[in-house]
């Protein structure tokens, strides 16, 4: 710029700089619209770029270590998680999966807090009045060896389904909660109860079967 300030314009300057100054305004015309260009179109198509393989590896849900690929949520798999448990307590209740599932989605409560309260309460049928069906300590008080009798499993299961959905809905939500309805002597030693029932809950939750 000071070169060209000191430069003395006449017309044959002019004819020799305008046609220059033309041609470098186009070039860096040009470059500026190439770099918005590319800008936008790697923003946009990033992904389309990358291979299918990788791409479906990062947007991927990570998997449940022990549960292999089990989804932990749908109707069928929370059944079968069930049945794996049953199976390897060589549970007398057999394969209750789906019955618990059909009557935990009937009353909306959690299946595998059924699952639990089972294991909890008779270690999931091995120790209950003979011929009872009743695996979750319906009416066994203290000093009791006769409780609730039922047709079957199903109709025990279906009655502590109904029995969690009526604690749910006065607010009794987690086992503890639920502990002090269902066998409030436990709060007095310590809780064990709830913390039992937590356990069978998180075991069969976390995939550790």
């Amino acid at each position: 710029m000071i070169l060209l300030s000191k430069m003395r314009f006449n017309k044959k300057t002019f004819y020799i700089l305008a046609p220059i100054l033309y041609l470098f305004t186009n070039f860096l015309l040009i470059i500026c619209l190439s770099v918005v260009i590319f800008s936008q179109q790697s923003n946009s198509n990033v992904t389309d770029y990358l291979p299918k393989t990788i791409y479906n590896l990062f947007s991927a849900q990570p998997p449940v270590l022990g549960v292999s690929d089990t989804n932990l949520n749908s109707k069928d798999s929370r059944a079968q998680i069930i049945n794996k448990a049953l199976s390897k307590y060589n549970c007398p209740m057999g394969n209750q999966g789906e019955t618990i599932v059909k009557y935990a989605d009937k009353y909306k409560v959690n299946p595998y807090l059924i699952y639990a309260i089972a294991q909890q309460e008779s270690n999931c049928g091995k120790k209950i009045p003979k011929n009872s069906y009743n695996p979750f300590g319906f009416a066994v008080f203290t000093g009791k060896e006769k409780g609730a009798e039922f047709n079957s499993w199903d109709h025990a299961i279906e009655m502590e389904a109904q029995l969690l959905s009526s604690y749910h809905a006065k607010g009794l939500i987690e086992p503890c909660q639920i502990m002090l309805r269902y066998t409030p002597s436990s709060f007095s030693k310590g809780s064990p109860w709830c913390k039992g029932v937590n356990f069978f809950i998180n075991e069969i939750t976390s995939g550790r079967l």
